[in-house]
């Protein structure tokens, strides 16, 4: 059940192996999309944001999402995460609902994972 962070792309194989360290079909992840940095695999988000927090990100940069390895490209991603809930600027949702961040998770996911 360990946290990776990622700083170069790994491929689809790999990251089955992290899958199958917890929810088999799902990895948990964060993203910094202000220094265009993730994390990924573990039980909770929160545990990917915590190791961003140390490396120097913003928690207010940093988004979770999940990755569905058992959906299409198109459909594999999920916005949905504790830690997306950021009082301090106004957002309640646990579900990020600006597409811009999403965006800047589509292309940091990309950056760094091969589907």
């Amino acid at each position: 059940m360990s946290v990776y962070i990622l700083d170069k792309k790994i491929n689809h194989e790999e990251l089955a192996k992290i899958a199958k360290e917890t929810f088999d079909s799902l990895v948990k992840g964060a993203a910094d999309v202000e220094k265009e940095k993730i994390a990924i695999g573990g039980e909770w988000h929160s545990a990917c944001q915590e190791i961003l927090v140390n490396q120097g990100s913003d928690g207010r940069n940093i988004w979770g999402f999940n990755i569905h390895l058992d959906q299409p490209k198109e459909n594999h991603l999920e916005f949905f995460s504790l830690i997306n809930i950021k009082p301090s600027l106004g957002i309640k949702d646990m579900e990020i609902q600006d597409e811009k961040v999403k965006q800047a998770i589509k292309i940091i996911v990309d950056k760094f994972i091969e589907q």
